[in-house]
């Protein structure tokens, strides 16, 4: 096992800043939904993940829920497009607006706004603001405030907008396309996975075959899934690369709606000079599944 690298308070900053800026700024252009990678992190690394190792909360964790927290239902109202800032207005589901702004430097500015109004940072610290006549004092700079209000904000303040999503197109599966193969490898078979310095290694000696010693025999484990409102008959059969053997005979299989079952098949390693591709594939009412492919190789001595 490797030392975990302590990442830096300004990396730690910068992925907070983009966290928010990126989910906001994709939504304003039609972008329903914005995933981020990584939640949680990878052996070894987290140098991209919103928790650390033990479940450190990082500041995009912070960041991001506080986005959530804020727009969650809002709807665009307008852009701001400034010299000395960017940002966005929105209606709130709950009733009232929220001004989200951000700067490349500190910055001050007068904003125009009725009703109650106060101020959230980018991590969840919320302060009340007092209007002088008509308008409220803000200071911000690159990470993202939030300005809410029950009230509204002066027009003048910003562009209008109106954002729109696509309509997501339905899919409809075939009845086959809802059936669902999945394999499982016993425990001492699993890959050889990277690791920080193998992977400062160029990856070296890592392995990403389930791992096999030449003469050995071991049992694959597959769960057929029914995925229809109707039960379903076929059969699930497996191939292998050149230097593997199985019991190559069609297994029956009988689904009942939503329902599932397993299979077993032996698989015996004799000589691999490469890793080579473990098939296993299903037939029902004369339609083939989608394959089930794992990667398989000898081990190395």
């Amino acid at each position: 096992e490797g030392t975990v690298e302590v990442r830096s308070k300004d990396s730690l900053m910068q992925q907070a800043r983009y966290v928010a800026l990126s989910a906001v700024q994709n939504a304003a252009l039609g972008i329903e939904r914005t995933y981020q990678y990584l939640f949680l992190p990878y052996a070894g690394g987290d140098d991209i993940s919103l928790l650390g190792h033990n479940e450190t909360v990082y500041p995009a964790y912070l960041t991001y829920a506080n986005l959530t927290y804020y727009l969650s239902g809002a709807q665009f109202l307008g852009s701001m497009e400034r010299e000395s800032c960017n940002g966005y207005v929105l209606s709130r589901a709950g009733g009232g607006e929220i001004m989200m702004l951000w700067s490349n430097k500190a910055t001050a500015m007068q904003i125009a706004v009725s009703g109650n109004v106060s101020l959230s940072d980018a991590y969840g610290s919320v302060t009340a603001l007092q209007a002088e006549n008509g308008k409220v004092k803000v200071q911000f700079g690159s990470s993202p405030v939030y300005v809410i209000t029950d009230g509204s904000f002066a027009k003048e303040e910003y562009q209008s907008m109106t954002v729109s999503y696509d309509p997501v197109e339905k899919v409809k599966f075939s009845p086959v396309q809802r059936i669902v193969i999945s394999p499982a490898f016993p425990e001492k078979n699993a890959p050889v996975m990277p690791t920080l310095e193998n992977v400062k290694e160029n990856f070296e000696g890592v392995d990403s075959g389930y791992q096999f010693d030449k003469g050995e025999k071991a049992t694959v484990t597959v769960t057929v899934y029914n995925f229809n409102d109707s039960a379903m008959s076929g059969t699930v059969r497996a191939s292998v690369p050149e230097g593997f053997s199985v019991d190559t005979a069609p297994k029956r299989v009988s689904l009942e709606p939503y329902g599932s079952a397993v299979l077993t098949f032996t698989l015996a390693a004799k000589d691999l000079p490469e890793m080579g591709s473990l098939v296993f594939e299903g037939e029902f009412g004369g339609e083939k599944t989608s394959p089930a492919v794992s990667k398989v190789q000898i081990r190395r001595q």
